[in-house]
C-alpha cells in the first residue's frame, strides 16, 4: 500500500475506519453574510452537499418572520438537487 506520494513501507502506519452509514447534509449559502436594509432584496445561493447516499427531500424555511407580516421564504431540495437561488425580501 502506498499513498499519493508513492510513499508506503512497514515505516508507514495507516488507519481504516470501519463505521455505518450516517446519512446527512451540508449547506453552504453565498454570499456567506447577506445584507439588506428595509425595503432591499437580495438573491443568495443555496448549496447543499448529500453525505451517504443521503437521498430525501431536503426543505429549508426562513424563521422569525419580520413584524410587517411578510411571508417566510422557504427553499425545497429535491432527490436531484443540490443548488437553489431564492430571492430574499
Amino acid at each position: 500500500m502506498r499513498n499519493v506520494q508513492g510513499n508506503g513501507g512497514e515505516e508507514c502506519g495507516y488507519r481504516l475506519i470501519v463505521a455505518p452509514q450516517q446519512p446527512d447534509i451540508a449547506l453552504g449559502i453565498r454570499p456567506d453574510n447577506p445584507r439588506l436594509g428595509q425595503g432591499d432584496a437580495v438573491a443568495i445561493t443555496v448549496s447543499a452537499v448529500r453525505k451517504d447516499e443521503f437521498d430525501g427531500d431536503i426543505r429549508l424555511a426562513v424563521e422569525g418572520e419580520p413584524q410587517d407580516g411578510a411571508a417566510a421564504r422557504s427553499i425545497e431540495f429535491r432527490p436531484d438537487d443540490n443548488e437553489a437561488a431564492p430571492r430574499i425580501e
